[in-house]
């Protein structure tokens, strides 16, 4: 059937079909068709064949919904039923395009590889007279098109002529994601969205040293720079830390959304204990209400009881509809490469937008060319621009166009002097080394574990040289994720209010200090990890240039079994590069670090193994893309903390006595997102294990329950003394071995 045939006949035929409870499929149908292609047509990232394709998906994509058995499921008469794959028959009588017809056919589940397609669509037990029965049992009125000839030419092109290639891939994916968007918005009741405009707010600047006079002449200089760039494309950012990248950056994509017309700003960031202080920088620069902070602990926000269709989109499916999104990488990951069909539901606002990859190198070695090709591809294709920000430039992107200018890439005076240690150390030995290199008695310093074990015993260590009078009087205070995110916004809080005094102060952290953690310290040492990590974590030193040349020192800690620590976490290829490098050069100023790092990332350019990435897209395996993560993690469960000072047992309460349905599903995640702000993630192994330590305690409850057979559990502030310290977080069985950290932080 034609299209025009199509609408001329169905509005009458489908009369009082419905495709939701309270939607009419008509207008379900056309309202997808019309949302789906104003979004193409606002983002231009697809050419008029493809938006016409995706008019006629999104028409044909629920026409299964029609039979009565679906529409007696939604009178509360019955089960549901499937309706993907038989809509996706009428797709295919539509368009004659087999790949339009899958992406309908997965539009609730994930994408097949291609071979996995063809599988489906030709085969000896799936003819045409199977296609136009179904076609008839749904509606008897529809008249295929498909006949003997169109269906044998169909076979023949997917079996020999059908090649997939990386423009294939970008292609269908920005159809799935302009198709799922527009499904998921009707279906909330999204009629139509008029973007935020882009706005800002001159920053200020102290210059009350010379540092600060630096400072602002770095952000000067990449700015003037960057005035004649911004073209699409790939472009790197590589400053000193501690010079204000976050807010020069958004300041560089905010004059070229200006200059040449890009929609959005996408920030990503490695870790999810950082983006709510970039997300306050976004919004003090941009302006509070075009700022989205996106990932999986964001707290819930205001109290409306009716949030706006677009704010339900957010809740339910992380849609960004704000001009400014501060993520994670690895939900730009998702959005990327992710198979679930969700997962795409973001990828066409990459289009003509300036998404900034901040601290990239914290992505696997073994992806950097694959993502590199990746966003070469789509800068091209979308119009985009994308800016890999960091102070330890990988070799991710080849032909990429340097924003700073080489004088800004180098600091302005030596903040530190770095030490690196080679003889392999017991954590015993550790006060010895520490008294023997660092000027322990100055008043504040910092020690970076890899493993919360290690960082929990290195805090005991601490504790135990202050009694001895080894270190100087102050809080030894902690980080890790092993902490609640209230409870560690509290310790960061803590710390920066004593150092704002310059009061006595030290920290203990695992790496969640490394990116984005404005402190300063008078000291640091670090167990031994990747060359790049090593240096974020000595930005921490002197990290204002206040006083004389600080003290930075990496040492090789060993577990009681002898096992480096660093070798439970980071890949093998990183941590022999840092070894060749750092037997060349054992010690270094701040201002050598460039050509400390060129060497050290010519070695891992040499020995690194890509992922396949790019080879998979290009073969159509589009199920198997790697992850971002590929380390092998524990099964884990949540454990929710009852402090004094949260009412987390009553939202855990509220979340089990209520009914939950697709009505209030958005109300759900709200209270989840809410309860995650105390809670920690933990290896399932270790359950079993605390529920004994817990048994022990006398309570009218269970003080360490389960929530609705969920993977979630509930610690009650009756048990939090046993199994939640005040100041390190989750206090694990002592027995446990360090391996069960694996690379959690």
């Amino acid at each position: 059937m034609s299209r025009d045939a199509m609408m001329t006949w169905w509005p009458g035929s489908l009369t009082g079909k419905k495709s939701h409870p309270d939607k009419c499929l008509v207008d379900h149908l056309e309202g997808v068709a019309a949302l789906a292609k104003r979004l193409a047509q606002t983002h231009g990232v697809l050419d008029k064949a493809d938006i016409e394709k995706l008019f006629d998906m999104s028409l044909t994509h629920d026409l299964a919904k029609a039979r009565d058995k679906w529409q007696r499921y939604l009178e509360g008469k019955g089960e549901g039923t499937p309706h993907s794959e038989s809509s996706s028959f009428f797709t295919l009588d539509l368009t004659h395009d087999v790949m339009a017809a899958e992406l309908v056919r997965c539009h609730h589940g994930s994408l097949k590889n291609i071979e996995d397609v063809k599988s489906f669509w030709v085969n000896d037990d799936f003819k045409l007279c199977d296609i136009v029965s179904k076609i008839k049992e749904i509606l008897p009125e529809w008249e295929p098109s498909l006949n003997d000839a169109t269906w044998e030419k169909i076979n023949n092109d997917l079996l020999f002529e059908f090649k997939t290639d990386e423009n294939f891939w970008l292609r269908y994916r920005a159809l799935l994601s302009y198709f799922i968007a527009a499904d998921r918005m009707d279906a909330l009741g999204v009629s139509g969205f008029d973007p935020t405009p882009l706005r800002f707010k001159q920053p200020s600047f102290d210059q009350r040293n010379d540092l600060d006079k630096w400072r602002q002449e770095v952000r000067v200089e990449c700015l003037d720079n960057a005035k004649c760039r911004g073209e699409p494309g790939v472009y790197t950012l590589t400053l000193p830390t501690g010079t204000g990248k976050t807010t020069i950056g958004l300041e560089i994509a905010h004059m070229w959304a200006k200059k040449h017309g890009y929609q959005s700003i996408i920030y990503a960031l490695p870790f999810i204990s950082i983006t709510e202080q970039n997300a306050e920088v976004a919004r003090r620069l941009l302006g509070e209400d075009a700022v989205q902070e996106d990932h999986s602990m964001i707290k819930r926000g205001g109290d409306d009881d009716t949030p706006s269709p677009l704010k339900r989109m957010e809740a339910l499916f992380r849609y960004w509809h704000l001009p400014v999104v501060i993520t994670t990488m690895a939900h730009l990951w998702e959005v990327l490469y992710g198979d679930r069909v969700n997962s795409t539901i973001n990828f066409h606002q990459l289009g003509k937008s300036v998404v900034i990859l901040d601290e990239p190198q914290s992505i696997q070695a073994e992806h950097w060319a694959g993502l590199g090709k990746t966003l070469h591809l789509v800068s091209k294709k979308f119009k985009t621009a994308f800016i890999l920000m960091t102070a330890t430039q990988p070799h991710i992107a080849e032909s990429a166009t340097e924003i700073a200018p080489c004088a800004c890439q180098k600091p302005i005076s030596n903040r530190y002097h770095c030490k690196i240690l080679r003889e392999e150390l017991s954590l015993g030995k550790l006060p010895d080394v520490l008294n023997h290199h660092l000027p322990l008695k100055e008043p504040s310093g910092l020690i970076v574990a890899n493993t919360r074990r290690e960082a929990l015993k290195i805090h005991k260590i601490m504790c135990e040289m202050q009694e001895k009078q080894q270190i100087s009087r102050g809080p030894v205070l902690f980080l890790s994720t092993w902490m609640t995110p209230a409870h560690r916004r509290r310790t960061l809080k803590k710390l920066r209010d004593l150092e704002k005094e310059d009061h006595p102060r030290f920290l203990v952290s695992t790496q969640v200090v490394e990116a984005g953690v404005d402190l300063d310290f008078h000291w640091v040492a670090r167990d031994e990890g990747p060359l790049d990590s090593v240096i974020q974590v000595a930005g921490r030193c002197n990290r204002h240039g206040k006083r004389n040349v600080g003290m930075v020192l990496v040492v090789r800690l060993k577990n009681d079994r002898g096992k480096r620590f660093s070798r439970m976490v980071y890949d093998s290829i990183l941590l022999q590069a840092m070894e060749e490098v750092t037997s060349e050069i054992s010690e270094f100023e701040e201002r050598q670090i460039g050509d400390v790092v060129g060497k050290y990332y010519e070695r891992v350019s040499g020995s690194k193994k890509g992922s396949g990435l790019w080879d998979d897209i290009v073969k159509g395996k589009w199920a198997t893309l790697p992850p971002l993560y590929a380390k092998e993690r524990p099964a884990l469960v949540t454990l929710v903390v009852e402090a004094e000072d949260s009412n987390v047992g009553e939202l855990v309460d509220f979340l089990i006595k209520e009914e939950w349905n697709l009505k209030n599903i958005e109300e759900k995640k709200s209270f989840l997102r809410e309860i995650q702000q105390h809670a920690v993630e933990i290896p399932e192994k270790l359950l079993l294990k605390c529920r004994e330590k817990s048994s022990s305690i006398l309570s009218s409850k269970n003080p360490l329950r389960q929530i609705n057979n969920s993977d979630m559990w509930f610690l009650s502030k009756e048990a939090v003394s046993i199994l939640y310290d005040p100041v390190t977080g989750f206090t694990p069985p002592e027995e446990e071995d360090d391996d069960i950290n694996g690379c959690f932080v």
